[in-house]
């Protein structure tokens, strides 16, 4: 996920729009560190916790010139992603409610399990956007500009249509009603990558 400071999106700040692209190599376009958002939120360590909220932060570059935060709000029509028109993500430069994020378990079948636990770097996640509970995305919706081609980011739930038997497993006692058993689709999963967990990635890939 990288940031573009030559896209300007117009709200009560300016805002700046956000995309995926091929380059896998760090730079300041793709650069966020994940700030807690309350001290007091029951952690007594400084890694993140499945279920946690904090901000994903980007530091300032280029037009960007102060510190912005991934941002999402209610589609609306003045405010929804530029192609797919569902809910729009951009960097803003406010804290605010509408920047908080929580990471989750890809698997929905021991998302309760692993509240709580650290998530590892490297590993397959989902991030929740806290505000209006719809799950952070990028499908292969082309955004030209002037880094070359890239794919729209955006928030929308993409989970699988097959039955998943809830009614069945709830009339059982197998499971309560908070339980989500639809599956992820891959334009949902990410992977929150380090410097250290990158160069272990780098490191496997080169093994013969």
């Amino acid at each position: 996920m990288c940031a573009n400071p030559h896209d300007k999106v117009h709200k009560a700040a300016d805002a700046f729009a956000l995309t995926t692209g091929p380059n896998s190599n760090a730079c300041v376009r793709n650069c966020f560190e994940l700030e807690r958002a309350d001290p007091n939120d029951g952690f007594d360590d400084d890694v993140i916790h499945y279920g946690q909220n904090f901000r994903i932060k980007m530091m300032p570059f280029s037009k960007i010139s102060s510190n912005v935060y991934v941002h999402s709000e209610t589609v609306t029509p003045l405010a929804a992603s530029k192609f797919s028109r569902h809910q729009e993500v951009v960097v803003y430069p406010e804290k605010n409610g509408q920047t908080l994020w929580q990471i989750l378990y890809p698997d929905t079948q021991v998302r309760f399990e692993m509240e709580g636990q650290e998530v590892r770097a490297g590993s397959p996640i989902v991030f929740r956007h806290v505000h209006t509970g719809s799950f952070l995305a990028s499908d292969k919706i082309q955004y030209n500009n002037i880094f070359g081609l890239e794919y729209e980011v955006h928030c929308h739930s993409y989970l699988s249509t097959n039955k998943t038997q809830n009614l069945a497993s709830e009339k059982k006692g197998d499971i309560t009603g908070d339980y989500a058993l639809r599956r992820h689709g891959l334009a949902n999963i990410w992977t929150c990558l380090t410097a250290s967990s990158f160069a272990a990635a780098l490191d496997e890939t080169a093994q013969p």
